[in-house]
């Protein structure tokens, strides 16, 4: 039997029947570990259906697979978690440490100096939203999640560890 070389280009057209049957060529189990572990990194769901077809998986396949993701907690809750993943690991929103605003001496206009405070501090949350919104969150989940309460984002961590 002689060794027969192929270009990558063609096995990857058309992989080898016997991979497949001792399933090392599984989209579908491949699909779902991949947004599993991109979940756990605090991924949306816009970022991972991105990846899925960058890798070569068939957009039904994607669906399923994010369709399969969400059964248990739902769009929302899924996105939700992800966002505070990824606010808490970058110190966004919520997660924000204390505003280091240089220290003036006491002046007459302390009404001017509240005004530039809310500025700054309405100048940090569009940042931050920014950023959340480029890794591909919607404003909704954002906002919720820059709304919430002290109570919530705890009750919000502790699901996203038990994910983990």
């Amino acid at each position: 039997p002689s060794l027969v070389l192929l270009p990558f280009s063609a096995i990857r057209a058309s992989p080898p029947r016997w991979l497949q049957g001792l399933g090392y060529l599984n989209d579908p189990r491949f699909a779902h570990a991949r947004a599993r572990g991109l979940l756990r990194r605090g991924a949306s769901l816009y970022e991972i259906r991105a990846k899925l077809a960058r890798d070569g998986i068939q957009s039904a396949q994607i669906s399923e697979t994010l369709a399969d993701v969400q059964a248990n907690d739902g769009r929302e809750e899924v996105e939700l978690l992800s966002a505070l993943k990824v606010a808490r690991r970058r110190r966004l929103g919520p997660f924000r440490g204390p505003s280091r605003v240089p220290f003036h001496a006491p002046s007459d206009n302390r009404a001017g100096d509240d005004d530039n405070q809310q500025q700054q501090k309405d100048k940090r949350n569009n940042k931050d939203l920014l950023a959340l919104a480029r890794k591909g969150f919607s404003i909704v989940t954002i906002q919720k999640l820059f709304a919430a309460s002290e109570e919530d984002l705890l009750l919000w961590q502790k699901k996203a560890e038990e994910q983990d």
